[in-house]
């Protein structure tokens, strides 16, 4: 738990973790308006917001979405260590690696959902007071919205952790990182064999409802895949991402 405790500490007395949830709270509010709201405002927009019930699941949706979330957050924070002898020292008063590594995935993972529950919170308040139709999730959806988040959030912070433990550098693991998910997220959707290994996709096909059920569903990567296949992806890179890090350590031990 002392590892665990150090992680949290790391996290919350930084301005990065803050300075994201206001990141994501703006960018999640200017989605819900011109998502719900706009066309309201302006009738020539007529007939393109959406409304509720499906505006919930398509703001959670949208929150999931923020991919680049949990690879800021992680490979920022453990980056910097992992690029000086902060992990050496760190080993030496706690040679157990499976203990730091797992310290690091949770922390920043529960940080990462946190992220993407304030943001689909933030969309959600909008659609309620502002938005067309009527109705809501039911408790269980919205309990279903909660997991779905985690399970993103582990995959994503497990590749961040892996690009870190394998680099050690933070600026390179960061393009590394974020240019992994540009790629995934565009191949995805004009390579359709490719599409059963997205990362992106996966995080996507989670929800069944948002934009898969759209006009523009062919264009939005995970709209073939069904939960099932999609949480198997997930799992997948998540493991992935944790053997890579367990790799990279092994290979480049401070």
């Amino acid at each position: 738990m002392s590892l665990i405790h150090a992680e949290y500490l790391k996290i919350t007395r930084r301005k990065l973790f803050p300075m994201t949830l206001l990141a994501v709270g703006v960018l999640m509010a200017l989605i819900a308006f011109f998502a719900t709201v706009f066309a309201e405002v302006v009738p020539e927009m007529g007939g393109l917001a959406i409304e509720k019930p499906e505006a919930y699941e398509f703001g959670a949706q949208q929150a999931a979405s923020l991919t680049w979330l949990p690879l800021v957050l992680t490979v920022a924070v453990v980056g910097g260590e992992f690029s000086t002898s902060v992990w050496a020292t760190s080993l030496t008063r706690n040679p157990n690696r499976v203990a730091h590594i797992g310290a690091r995935l949770v922390i920043f993972t529960i940080a990462s959902w946190l992220a993407f529950v304030f943001g689909a919170a933030v969309f959600a308040a909008i659609v309620a007071f502002a938005g067309a139709g009527s109705g809501g999730p039911e408790i269980s959806e919205w309990l279903g919205y909660l997991w779905r988040f985690a399970a993103i959030a582990l995959a994503w912070t497990s590749l961040g952790l892996g690009a870190v433990a394998l680099m050690r550098s933070m600026v390179l693991a960061l393009v590394a990182t974020l240019g992994f998910s540009l790629v995934d997220s565009t191949v995805a959707v004009f390579v359709d064999a490719y599409e059963p290994f997205s990362l992106t996709a996966a995080s996507t096909g989670l929800f069944e409802g948002g934009l898969l059920g759209g006009p523009f569903a062919s264009l939005v990567p995970g709209a073939d895949l069904t939960s099932g296949q999609s949480l198997a992806i997930v799992a997948g890179w998540t493991l992935f991402g944790i053997l890579l890090t367990w790799w990279g350590l092994q290979r480049r031990d401070a």
